[in-house]
């Protein structure tokens, strides 16, 4: 069938091709991902710096978050001690830490970045936990500890176990609990 140019029943018989396979949903849903995956960019950005490494000697096991978190889980543990017990606990943890086997440190390290990232998930707030104030973390810790689940209270033990074998190597955490300190001279056993 011939179809005169000037026929305005032409343009309606064939819909116009689209240009290059867009339309207007594709284009709202590609720009819609292309957004939330902007958006997740910048929070694992944001979520992932800011942690400063300590001053002293390098750390050997934990990275500078690691240790930050570390730190703050022994602020609260350590809570009423000597503020410095809580630092020298976390640094005696990298040691401990870099003796340990692979598995072993890859276990700790994923114990700290869960401890660090977990406050939304336990209604602790919307920020990490080394951003908590010092009540708000003795609040969350006090979730990991009290928790139904068995992960988060062997997290909270484990935790607890590096920052006070770190701290009651101290004399300074040794009145704390009435310990007069280590024998001056070694018991002798049985000959």
């Amino acid at each position: 069938m011939l179809v005169s140019p000037n026929d305005p029943s032409a343009d309606a018989a064939e819909p116009a091709p689209e240009a290059a396979g867009f339309t207007r949903r594709r284009l709202l849903a590609r720009a819609g991902v292309a957004g939330v995956a902007l958006g997740l960019g910048g929070l694992t950005l944001h979520q992932s710096s800011g942690y400063a490494a300590p001053a002293g000697d390098a750390l050997r096991a934990l990275s500078p978050k690691e240790f930050a978190v570390l730190l703050a889980a022994g602020e609260v543990i350590l809570q009423g001690l000597d503020p410095e017990l809580a630092h020298e606990a976390a640094r005696w943890g990298d040691g401990y830490v870099a003796r340990q086997s692979s598995w072993l440190r890859r276990e700790v390290k994923a114990l700290l970045h869960l401890f660090e990232h977990a406050p939304p998930l336990l209604g602790a707030g919307w920020s990490r936990a080394t951003r908590l104030g010092l009540e708000a973390r003795s609040a969350y810790l006090e979730r990991w500890r009290a928790s139904e689940r068995a992960l988060l209270r062997q997290g909270y033990g484990g935790l607890k176990s590096i920052v006070f074998m770190g701290a009651y190597r101290d004399p300074r955490a040794w009145a704390h609990c009435s310990y007069g300190g280590p024998p001056e001279h070694p018991l002798r056993g049985p000959r």
